[in-house]
C-alpha cells in the first residue's frame, strides 16, 4: 500500500483504488458537512479511542450513525445491547446530539443505503494490525451492493486511532 500524501486526510493507494485515510492527529473540520456518515465496529467494549473517533466524525458530518455490528455465531465479552447502551450514554455525556447508535447483524452497507450514508468509516490501529481484515470488509462493501442489491458501492474511509488508545 503506497501513501500518496501524509497527514490527516491522506489518500492511500490500495488494491481497489483510492481510499481516504485520516491520520491522527485529526484536522479540525472547518465546517460540518451536510452528509450522513456511518462509523462501524464491534465496540467490544466501547473505549476512549472509539469515543475520540466518534467525536471527530460527529464534528465533521451532519449525522453520524455509530453502527455496532454483531455476528450471532461469535461470543462477545459485552452483549450487543449493553454495547449500544454504553455508546449512547458516552455520546450523550459528550454532548454529541447528531449521533445515532444502532445495532445490526446484517451487512453494514445495507444500513448505509437505508440512511443515505455517503461514507462508511472504520477505525484502524495500524495497517499491520488491522489492514488485511479491514480491506476484506472494504471489498464486501464494494462488491456486495451491486451484486446482492443492484445498488452502488458504499465508499470506505479509515480513521487512524490515537496511538495512546490503540
Amino acid at each position: 500500500m503506497a501513501r500518496l500524501c501524509s497527514g490527516a486526510g491522506a489518500l492511500v493507494l490500495g488494491g481497489w483504488g483510492l481510499t481516504r485515510f485520516e491520520a491522527y492527529p485529526y484536522e479540525k473540520p472547518r465546517a460540518r458537512e451536510e452528509s450522513v456518515a456511518l462509523f462501524a465496529g464491534s465496540f467490544n467494549p466501547l473505549h476512549r479511542g472509539h469515543l475520540a473517533i466518534i467525536e471527530h466524525l460527529a464534528a465533521k458530518h451532519r449525522v453520524l450513525h455509530v453502527v455496532i455490528g454483531h455476528n450471532r455465531t461469535k461470543k462477545y465479552a459485552v452483549p450487543p445491547e449493553a454495547r449500544k447502551q454504553l455508546c449512547e450514554e458516552a455520546c450523550r455525556a459528550a454532548g454529541l446530539t447528531n449521533v445515532i447508535v444502532e445495532l445490526t447483524d446484517d451487512y453494514i452497507w445495507r444500513l448505509g443505503h437505508a440512511v443515505g450514508a455517503a461514507v462508511l468509516y472504520r477505525g484502524i490501529r495500524t495497517w499491520a494490525q488491522d489492514g488485511l481484515a479491514e480491506r476484506q470488509l472494504e471489498l464486501l462493501n464494494l462488491l456486495g451492493p451491486p451484486v446482492l442489491a443492484l445498488k452502488s458501492p458504499l465508499r470506505t474511509a479509515y480513521v487512524q486511532a490515537d496511538p495512546a488508545y490503540a
